[in-house]
């Protein structure tokens, strides 16, 4: 989670997360989720 956290800062996407922290797109996005839900991040269009 730590992981992903870390590249969460407005320039990666879900793919480029996936890709640099080698992590399925499945488990990334339940991981991005929980984040979310926490408030610890949240989504930029």
């Amino acid at each position: 989670m730590m992981n992903i956290i870390a590249y969460c800062d407005g320039k990666n996407d879900v793919i480029d997360i996936c890709n640099i922290v080698d992590c399925s797109p499945d488990d990334c996005i339940e991981v991005i989720k929980s984040l979310k839900a926490a408030g610890l991040i949240e989504v930029i269009y």
